[in-house]
């Protein structure tokens, strides 16, 4: 393998953000295949390199890459599931399933991303799932970003849903729900 290639990959580890950045820079415009390489990086799920490496992945946009995209939707180190989540976004509805599906089996920072990924998709195909995770949860910030996106995706059966959160405890949410509330609303008149 290509001496500068090892030396930009050694680099994506380092502390010094810069040193990191054209590193990153360097492989996702490098020519030749490193499509494996950084499935490999990426798959060590250890520190900065790995998710680096998704970063590099993400910006290729090689297919290669969505089964282990795929596959890091559930790891353990939120970063990687996170860059997943973004990588799957941009196929649009296709990988709409496999968001849905990992949504409750991925890390908190995960199901943020994914959530955020599923209100940019806008397929109101997720409303249904979302509703049932919505009702499984307690964590505020997924509360309330879950009745965010349930607001954009603009479908009506979500309404009675989110009344139940108008007079919550947590202001946010009470405040994202009635934000969704009129956003549904809107639609129905």
């Amino acid at each position: 393998m290509e001496e500068q290639i090892l030396r930009w990959v050694e680099d994506l580890d380092k502390a010094d953000i810069n040193v990191r950045q054209i590193a990153r820079r360097s492989l996702i415009s490098y020519d030749g295949d490193i499509t494996e390489l950084m499935i490999s990086i990426m798959f060590e799920q250890q520190g900065r390199r790995s998710w680096e490496a998704a970063i590099i992945l993400t910006e290729r946009r090689d297919d290669r890459a969505t089964g282990a995209m795929i596959q890091m939707l559930t790891s353990r180190h939120p970063v990687l599931g996170q860059v997943a989540a973004e990588a799957l976004t941009a196929y649009g509805p296709q990988y709409l399933d496999t968001l849905i599906g990992a949504l409750p089996n991925c890390t908190y920072l995960t199901q943020i991303a994914i959530i955020g990924a599923l209100e940019r998709i806008g397929d109101r195909r997720a409303v249904p799932p979302l509703l049932r995770f919505l009702l499984s949860v307690d964590q505020q910030v997924l509360l309330y970003t879950t009745i965010r996106t349930l607001g954009v995706l603009g479908d009506p059966q979500a309404i009675n849903t989110i009344r139940n959160y108008v007079n919550h405890e947590n202001g946010h949410v009470a405040k994202h729900a009635r934000m969704a509330l009129q956003q549904l609303e809107a639609r129905t008149d």
